[in-house]
C-alpha cells in the first residue's frame, strides 16, 4: 500500500548562503549579477548539483574561485571537504501514513549505519539553517535530532515549547512545507533552465 504523506529535505551549501546573506544579496540571481555568475551556477554550487574542483584537474573550478574571492575567503572555507564529497543533490525523503503524523507517535528517521546517520543528521541540520528558527525546533524534536531525548510526540512537544499540541502540530506542518516550497523552486528553476541550456 502507498503512503499517504511524502516529505522530501534536501541539502544545500549553507556556506554559500550564509556568505551571500552577509553580502546582502536576497537571492542567487543578486549574487550572481555582482559576481558575474548566473544564478543557475550559483545554484549548482549551494544544491551540490555541481562541484567546485575540476574533475581533469582536481583544483578549484574558476567559477568557485571567483565566489570565494568576491567573499573574500579561500574557497575551502565555502566548501570543506566534507562538503565536496556530496553530490546530486542529496536529499532525505520519509514517506508516512496520515496517523504517523498524530501526536502519540514520534517519528524517526530510516535507520541505516551509524556513519550513515551521522552524515544524514548533518545535512538535515543544514537544511533546517534555511527555515524558520522555531519550526526547525520543532521538526528536530519531532525527529530526534540535536539531544538525547529521541523522537518526541506532538505532546511531547507541546509540554517541551509550552505551547499546545495543535500549535506543535502547525509549526511542524508550516515547517516542512517550508521545506518543501525552496526544495520544489530549486527544482523548477533547475529544470527550466536545463530545458532553455541555460
Amino acid at each position: 500500500m502507498t503512503k499517504q504523506i511524502e516529505i522530501t529535505i534536501r541539502a544545500r551549501n549553507n556556506l554559500l548562503i550564509e556568505a551571500r546573506t552577509r553580502f546582502g544579496f536576497a537571492n542567487q540571481a543578486a549574487a550572481g549579477r555582482a559576481i558575474g555568475l548566473s544564478a543557475v551556477g550559483l545554484n549548482g554550487l549551494e544544491c551540490f548539483r555541481t562541484s567546485p574542483i575540476g574533475k581533469k584537474t582536481g583544483t578549484w573550478t574558476g567559477t568557485a574561485q571567483r565566489i570565494a574571492d568576491f567573499y573574500g575567503v579561500e574557497p575551502g572555507e565555502l566548501w570543506p571537504q566534507a562538503l565536496i564529497e556530496l553530490r546530486g543533490s542529496p536529499q532525505l525523503t520519509v514517506y508516512l501514513e496520515a496517523h504517523e503524523l498524530s501526536g502519540s507517535t514520534r517519528l524517526a528517521l530510516p535507520s541505516s549505519t551509524v556513519a550513515e546517520e551521522h552524515e544524514l543528521t548533518a545535512m538535515i541540520d543544514k537544511v533546517l539553517k534555511t527555515i524558520n528558527e522555531r519550526d526547525a525546533l520543532v521538526i528536530r524534536a519531532r525527529l530526534g535530532l540535536g539531544d538525547d531525548e529521541g523522537p518526541m510526540t506532538l505532546d511531547e512537544c507541546a509540554e517541551k515549547f509550552g505551547v499546545t499540541r495543535e500549535r506543535v502540530r502547525q509549526l511542524w506542518m508550516r515547517g516542512i512545507r517550508r521545506i518543501q516550497d525552496q526544495s520544489q523552486t530549486d527544482r523548477l528553476l533547475s529544470d527550466y533552465f536545463d530545458e532553455v541550456g541555460g
